[in-house]
């Protein structure tokens, strides 16, 4: 998976401040690696989306709410980073990213939030589950391993201990 380029235009380093954690992306643990097997193996395209909000956002959650709201129309949400309690809570800069799968292609996902009010950037790139050697453990048995809901008729699984938007 790839991240956004860290080199800053002049005049732009107030956006990309306080985003080192998204520099590696969503982190996968092995249950998400094999819902994004599965997806992949049913015709469905894996993405990592990164989206990068304009440094003055008011109510930075109800810009992550509408993306959410946005995605879910057209993909699966696997996992998210920052989780969906700190994006919920503002807990993050002004970057997070989420791997989707989803029958669209990558140019229509950044098509659709680019339409969102407040987005100063989207990237979209495929899910290499090959590339990203980075292993994060499974959780303890008898912990949630991930959480499943029903929206308008359409299950969207969210990575571990997530859950759907209070909004």
């Amino acid at each position: 998976m790839r991240a956004l380029s860290t080199q800053q235009e002049p005049g732009r380093e107030e956006i990309l401040s306080g985003v080192n954690e998204i520099n590696g992306g969503v982190k996968l643990d092995e249950f998400d690696r094999e819902t994004i097997k599965q997806g992949v193996d049913q015709g469905f395209n894996a993405l990592e989306v990164i989206i990068t909000l304009r440094a003055k956002t008011i109510l930075k959650s109800v810009r992550v709410y509408t993306v959410f709201q946005a995605l879910e129309e057209v993909a699966t949400v696997i996992q998210s980073n920052p989780s969906v309690q700190d994006l919920e809570n503002e807990s993050f800069g002004v970057q997070f990213a989420v791997a989707i799968l989803t029958k669209q292609s990558a140019d229509e996902i950044r098509a659709l939030i680019e339409g969102i009010s407040e987005i100063e950037r989207v990237a979209v790139s495929k899910v290499d589950l090959e590339v990203k050697e980075e292993r994060v453990p499974a959780p303890p048995q008898g912990s949630e391993s991930a959480a499943t809901v029903e929206t308008r008729g359409r299950t969207v699984v969210r990575g571990r201990a997530q859950k759907r938007w209070c909004g």
